[in-house]
């Protein structure tokens, strides 16, 4: 398989976007989505449609804009703060929540956005650490049914004591790689992406 339907950068720092040139060299992507309100743009062109390569569409996203893809998946952006995106996702009835940033008013206008509700992934920034309160917050408004950090950081372990009281399985990217989300008879299967499901 060479073909990606799309990508979604939710910034463009170095640790999410670096690897955008050998991703579009290997594969063919139908679409490349982006903050539209940063201006780290700049030098996308030649990483987005090297010479010789099918072009890929590009488009930019703003807070509130929604897209549809083909089945039962679609996106709404519900933030951009500091260019980086506050990500919903919907697919196959389930609800991935990304959180790009612990900063505390950009999360309380997030949960106050009405019928956000529950969520069924929720991934956390990589950097950062938030204080108790608000942590507690987020987990009792989206009480959500399982959470991936990016990484595993000392400050990260009064979370997992939390998650681990509420029931609530997590996974760290730093030991799983990446993960595959599979729907299979309405529940949701969670598995290293580079290990056999």
């Amino acid at each position: 398989m060479n073909r990606l339907e799309g990508i979604f950068l939710t910034d463009f720092s170095s640790r999410h976007a670096g690897g955008l040139p050998t991703l579009m060299s290997n594969f063919s992507v139908r679409s490349l989505l982006f903050p539209g309100a940063s201006k780290a743009t700049h030098g996308l062109d030649a990483s987005v449609n090297p010479r010789g390569r099918k072009r890929t569409t590009r488009l930019a996203v703003y807070p509130g804009d929604e897209v549809a893809l083909e089945g039962r998946a679609a996106f709404q952006v519900l933030d951009v703060v500091d260019g980086r995106v506050f990500l919903l996702i919907h697919y196959e009835g389930l609800k991935f929540l990304l959180l790009p940033t612990w900063k505390p008013d950009a999360l309380k206008r997030m949960l106050g956005r009405p019928g956000l509700g529950e969520v069924d992934v929720l991934i956390l920034p990589a950097y950062g650490e938030p204080p108790d309160w608000l942590w507690r917050e987020v987990v009792s408004r989206l009480f959500p049914a399982h959470v991936v950090f990016p990484r595993r950081n000392a400050g990260f372990g009064t979370l997992a004591k939390l998650l681990e009281q509420e029931e609530i399985p997590f996974f760290f990217l730093s030991e799983t790689g990446a993960l595959r989300f599979e729907v299979q008879d309405q529940r949701l299967l969670i598995s290293a992406f580079l290990r056999a499901p």
